[in-house]
């Protein structure tokens, strides 16, 4: 029978093993051994310094249990019993990777839109607007965390990927805890990201129109409309409203002045409303 011949003759020398390999992991701290008789290879054994020599040279394994692979060995050489994907070293350290910086913003940053009680949504209600309110956490920054280094099976260090910082600052109307790494309105207003900046403002700019695109306008500050303010809309704002085009049949309210460069043209479908 194959495999049952006296140890020591296959693959002596610098010459591989025929049948023999090993596999790691792959998180490489882990190697598995596998023997599979060559066909119509000679009937000798395993010799365990053969066998360990191989090992080495082709896969510079680390840790090789010895007793377990002898046993391994012994048991081919007595009955031919083949062995598959068997554990033979464990001495790995997985490398842990580290978590770069990150800003959670700690408001709503992507419009909603609301359904009412009967599953219709109201798109009039839509709005991209992200107020704040005074002394209201706007954003907190989570510092890096370095990652582990790990060491491979076959000896070889497997550095942590270095992790990257972040440095947002506070701008106008913000106040930064160095404590906590969080960011403060001072005012209410409209939060704006220029950059790395986090700013909070007491004027919200529509570049174009006031319609879906942008929904209801309401505002603890200045509302600039740079196109016309579409039919059905409503604008309220404490500051003031101006508009470079035309108010059309929407409703707008302000404590302060409305102005509309380009006219009013209510057609009995809005108001305006100064106090």
């Amino acid at each position: 029978m194959a495999g049952m011949a006296a140890p020591g003759t296959r693959g002596r020398g610098n010459m591989p093993v025929e049948g023999l390999e090993v596999e790691i992991s792959e998180d490489r701290t882990t190697a598995y051994i596998s023997y599979t008789p060559p066909e119509g290879g000679s009937d000798v054994g395993l010799d365990l310094n053969v066998v360990l020599a191989d090992i080495e040279s082709r896969f510079r394994i680390q840790g090789i249990n010895h007793d377990l692979l002898q046993s391994l060995l012994d048991a081919y050489n007595s009955s031919g019993e083949i062995f598959e994907h068997v554990e033979i070293a464990s001495t790995g350290k997985p490398m842990v990777p580290g978590k770069n910086a990150w800003l959670e913003w700690c408001i709503e940053t992507e419009p909603q839109i609301e359904e009412d009680s009967q599953g219709r949504v109201d798109f009039y209600s839509f709005s991209a607007l992200k107020n704040v309110n005074a002394n209201q956490l706007i954003a907190r920054v989570h510092p890096p965390e370095p990652g582990s280094d790990g060491l491979a099976v076959t000896g070889e260090p497997m550095p942590a990927v270095p992790v990257t910082d972040i440095a947002y600052a506070p701008g106008e109307n913000v106040e930064y805890d160095e404590t906590n790494h969080e960011f403060f309105s001072k005012i209410a207003g409209r939060v704006e990201v220029k950059g790395t900046v986090i700013s909070v403002l007491r004027l919200f700019e529509v570049a174009g129109d006031v319609d879906f695109s942008v929904g209801n306008v309401q505002f603890d500050g200045l509302v600039k409309v740079r196109g016309n303010i579409k039919d059905n809309f409503n604008i309220a704002a404490t500051d003031g409203v101006e508009v470079d085009g035309v108010i059309e049949g929407a409703h707008v309210k302000s404590n302060r002045n409305v102005v509309a460069m380009g006219g009013i043209n209510l057609r009995e479908k809005g108001s305006i409303n100064c106090e």
